[in-house]
Formats: C-alpha cells, sequence, structure tokens
C-alpha cells in the first residue's frame, strides 16, 4: 500500500515536472509582467499611504502647537485664575455651598 502511494505520487510529481518544463517558456512573460505590474502598484499604494500619513502628522503637529500656543497665552494672561476659580465653583457646587466670585 505504501509502495502504491509512492508510485502515484512519483508519477504525479514526474508528471508537474515535465508540465512546468513545456509551460515555463510560454508562462515565463505573462508572469513577469504580473508580477511587475502587482509590484508597482504596491509601491505606487505605499507611497500615498505615506504621504496621507505625512499629512496628517503635519495636521496633528500644527494642532497641537496651536493648543501650545493659546496655553502659554492664557498662562501669561492670567486666564489660569479663571479656571482656578471655575474649579472652585464647581466643587463648592457640589457640597450645597455657593461661593462669590
Amino acid at each position: 500500500m505504501a509502495s502504491e502511494n509512492f508510485k502515484s505520487n512519483l508519477i504525479v510529481g514526474l508528471v508537474a515536472g515535465v508540465g512546468a518544463t513545456l509551460l515555463a517558456p510560454v508562462l515565463r512573460p505573462f508572469l513577469t509582467n504580473a508580477s511587475r505590474s502587482l509590484t508597482k502598484a504596491t509601491i505606487k499604494g505605499s507611497i500615498r499611504l505615506y504621504e496621507k500619513g505625512r499629512e496628517s502628522f503635519a495636521e496633528l503637529g500644527e494642532t497641537v502647537d496651536d493648543l501650545m500656543a493659546e496655553v502659554r497665552s492664557e498662562m501669561e494672561t492670567g486666564g489660569e485664575g479663571s479656571a482656578v476659580v471655575a474649579s472652585e465653583t464647581q466643587a463648592a457646587n457640589a457640597q450645597g455651598r455657593t461661593t462669590l466670585s
């Protein structure tokens, strides 16, 4: 039984090898063009994705820079005091008291 499986597998392997050898000259140009096109498409997609990522990170950086500038401006003009008063008012209201600002 094992020798029958070996013989049938050997025959299938030989037929596949001979078939591949005969078809290789015909299929090679087709496979070369297909793989080249697929590779180019993959590279184009990767470049587009990279550029989109760079734009997104640049926008994120600008947003963070704007927020930091706003916070620094508020800190310099005393805007932080209003935040402290607001938090004290919220804490007092939570305890049932009111404060005068």
